[in-house]
């Protein structure tokens, strides 16, 4: 005979969270989600930085044919600035606020005007000789030049476009703060991290020419 089992019989069986067990679970999920939020805010900024490559990529290009047309890099003034950027090599850098860009050439028989400041690391062993590097320089503040490293600074384009305000205060001592950088180089080392440190004591990390070391370290 098969036993009827009542509605209320049922009911009275089901049983829902404990208070306990509901706070383990939402100690748990605060834990992941204070794990998680530094590498979103990493993904966050990897992700605003790219925006300067295309310009870093222009003005290493534009510079490049400056030099077979020329016999020289760019440019004829003691610092290589936004502006002489803007009027030699014709890259136009008004609207990009969040960047100012600075080329650093060194080798008298390369450059028109070579400049006493460092490369952003030293060359190694197996990297080709370093010709220029671009700089784009994060920029916080609307107005003033921007220190930058190796005691160089980078003074924005005449009618510069304010930052839209995701770069730190240079004073934050956060990761994507104003004065830190993203290099190109040319030519460009092989892949992969530098044994010896350069600026601000970093091992930088190169991919097709680019890195970005800097920006991403607190």
């Amino acid at each position: 005979m098969i036993k009827q089992v009542r509605p209320f019989q049922i009911l009275r069986h089901k049983q829902g969270f404990t208070l306990s067990e509901l706070m383990i679970v939402m100690a748990v999920m605060g834990t992941i989600a204070f794990m998680a939020i530094p590498r979103l805010n990493i993904a966050m900024l990897d992700a605003q930085v790219q925006e300067a490559v295309p310009w870093l990529t222009e003005i290493a290009a534009k510079n490049r044919m400056y030099m077979l047309e020329n016999g020289l890099y760019c440019c004829g003034s003691s610092t290589i600035q936004e502006d002489e950027i803007v009027s030699d090599l014709g890259v136009q850098l008004a609207d990009v606020g969040d960047f100012c860009f600075v080329m650093i050439c060194r080798d008298a028989s390369l450059c028109e005007t070579p400049v006493s400041t460092d490369f952003i690391a030293p060359a190694e062993a197996d990297d080709p000789t370093i010709e220029f590097e671009v700089w784009a320089v994060l920029r916080s503040s609307s107005s003033g030049a921007i220190n930058a490293p190796n005691a160089t600074s980078c003074t924005p384009a005449t009618g510069k476009r304010d930052p839209s305000g995701w770069v730190r205060s240079s004073t934050s001592g956060d990761a994507g703060r104003e004065g830190q950088v993203y290099v190109l180089r040319y030519a460009p080392p092989p892949d992969g991290r530098d044994a010896v440190q350069g600026a601000r004591e970093i091992n930088y990390e190169w991919l097709d020419g680019f890195s970005k070391s800097m920006v991403l370290r607190p």
